[in-house]
This record gives structure tokens, sequence and C-alpha cells, in this order.
């Protein structure tokens, strides 16, 4: 005899339902599965990449110590393996950086910087990129190294302890000085303290060279992105400061990655951002600033 039952308000014959029910008694076996055993795996690979970052960082801390005697700072160092390449120091616009093309498919730029050089710094985002190499920040990733070298590749994982900081850009040729603007942000929502060419109106001079435009037009989300990159928060306290005292040029911010995915198109991976103005102030204090305001964004 066929025993019958109500499904969904259905008479159908309980040798009908059977395998659906076997079926779900699987998948529900199936993802339990993976709830145990997927989750472990992407833990312990994630814990293999940090160590891995831990060891490059700590292989180019010894490279630059014995090399600061004979080294030019801002010098790229490959290790013999040509796995990592080592870059401390300001970006100079005579870098030799074709080093970076010896370096194997995926291997680590590990870079403690401060910034420099825009044009330079670019280029050699553009040579990471070409060879698929995780940027690994430790220490301090200021200026042109938070502009570029943060989002160079597809991959960035920032160590711990690691001061990570944007500002205006500031001029050292003394025939074109740059000069500060209040003026609407790109996304509209308030306006933004601004650095370019002096001109008599604030709103009337070019924000992007082509170089910048196609940099950022690669990796960067959406049209309404605007450089250096903020947050509400901090472009609120820039234009404050910046209404109080005429001037931004000692003006610096941190910037939460909980805004990274909706900017950028790589992923960064902070070990631990800094929890407090407290904790940034104390990190800028041992990297050596001195008269600049680091402004956290919480």
């Amino acid at each position: 005899m066929v025993q019958s039952v109500l499904t969904n308000g259905t008479l159908q014959s309980r040798s009908a339902i059977e395998p659906r029910i076997r079926r779900t008694i699987k998948s529900f076996f199936f993802l339990m599965f993976l709830s145990i055993f997927a989750h472990p795996c992407d833990a312990q690979e994630e814990a293999s990449d940090r160590e891995r970052y831990h060891q490059a960082v700590n292989y180019c801390r010894q490279a630059t110590l014995l090399n600061l005697a004979t080294v030019k700072p801002g010098t790229m160092t490959l290790s013999p393996d040509k796995r990592i390449i080592c870059f401390d120091g300001q970006i100079i616009q005579s870098a030799r950086i074709s080093v970076i093309n010896d370096l194997a498919e995926g291997g680590l730029f590990v870079v403690r910087s401060g910034g420099g050089h825009t044009a330079t710094a670019i280029a050699i985002a553009d040579l990471i990129r070409d060879r698929h190499a995780t940027v690994v920040a430790y220490d301090l990733c200021a200026s042109a190294c938070a502009e570029f070298f943060l989002i160079a590749s597809n991959e960035t994982f920032v160590v711990k302890g690691t001061l990570v900081i944007w500002h205006n850009p500031s001029s050292l040729d003394p025939d074109h000085p740059l000069c500060s603007f209040l003026s609407t942000s790109n996304d509209g929502h308030s306006k933004k303290v601004r650095r370019g060419p002096c001109r008599a109106n604030g709103d009337d001079f070019l924000r992007y060279s082509p170089l910048l435009t196609r940099f950022f037009k690669d990796r960067t989300i959406g049209a309404s992105f605007d450089t250096p990159p903020d947050s509400l928060h901090v472009r609120e306290r820039v234009a404050g400061l910046y209404a109080e005292t005429g001037v931004d040029r000692e003006i610096a911010w941190t910037l939460n990655p909980r805004y990274y995915s909706r900017l950028f198109k790589t992923k960064i991976s902070y070990e631990a951002y800094p929890e407090s103005q407290d904790e940034v102030d104390d990190l800028a204090s041992r990297l050596g600033f001195r008269g600049v305001r680091v402004i956290y964004d919480p």
C-alpha cells in the first residue's frame, strides 16, 4: 500500500518524497562538512601567509641594516631566491627600478617609505602589478607610498604597528608652487581641501595629470574617486583646521579600512588598524614626525 503525505497543500506519495528527503539530508551533512573543515583551512592559509609576510619583513630589516653603509636610501634589494624585493626609504627619481623585473611571479614587494617622486612611484607600482606581487607594508607607508604602492597590485598586507597616512601633495619646485583651495569634492558630499597650481579660482585648476588619471582609473572604484582619499570625518577635520590656520601642509590622516572596498580594487588587509588617536600619535612620534598633525580616522 502506498502511503500519502500532505506537502505544501498537495497530496503526494511517500515514495515520491523520500528521494527529496535523502537529498536534503546529504546537503545538510555536506554543509556541516564545509563548516567544520573549510574554515580551519582558510584560517591556516591566512596564518601561513602572515608568517611568510613577517619573515619577509624580518629579512628586509636585516638587509637594510647590512646595506646601510653602502646603499643609498630608496634602493631596492632582491633576495637570492628572487621571491622578495625590499624597498626602504624615499622614492627618488633616479631609482633603479628595473630590478623588479627579476622578482619571481607572485613574489613580495616589502616596503617602508615616507613617499617621494610621483612618476617614479607609479612606474614602480606598474612593475609590481606586472609581477602579480603582493605588497607588504611595515612601520611607515606615507604620501606616495600610501597613494600608489598600497594599491599597486591585487593584494596588500599591512603589518601591525604600521602607520599608513595620506596628505595633500606638495611641490619641490620653487618655480611651480602649489596653493591650497577649498572646493567641492567629487562625491558632492562636502567641501574638500585640495592643493594644486596657484590660480585665482580654487575650483579652476588641473586636479589630475594624464598619468594620475590612468593610474587611478585602473585601480579605483567609481568615477567619483578623489585623491588623496579620505572619509567625511577626515575631510571635515582638515577643512576645519585649514579654516583656522590657512595652511594644510602639516596635516596628514589615516583612513579606516572599512572604506577600502568601496574605493580600491586592491584587497588590502590590516593585521591591526590603530584603535585610537593616542595610538596614532604614538606611532607618529616614534617615526619622527615633528610638527605634523596626523588625524585618526575612527
